[in-house]
């Protein structure tokens, strides 16, 4: 399990340069279990923003669900 987790924390890291996303926080969930929950980069481009933890807060724009 913790290759597929590697994978998805590298995949976060590039997607998020290459889109030029400051951060984001995510949480993988399989079969009601959770099995990343952790926060990636800051809230903001600036100098000025937060790191981003797994409990932070943002609003909702977009969500997507994969089965």
């Amino acid at each position: 399990m913790s290759t597929l987790l590697e994978n998805i924390n590298g995949l976060i890291h590039r997607s998020a340069e290459e889109n030029n996303i400051p951060g984001a926080s995510v949480a993988v969930i399989q079969n009601n279990e959770i099995l990343l929950s952790q926060g990636f980069g800051q809230t903001t481009v600036e100098e000025w923003g937060s790191p981003i933890r797994s409990n932070t807060l943002f609003r909702i724009w977009k969500c997507l669900a994969l089965s």
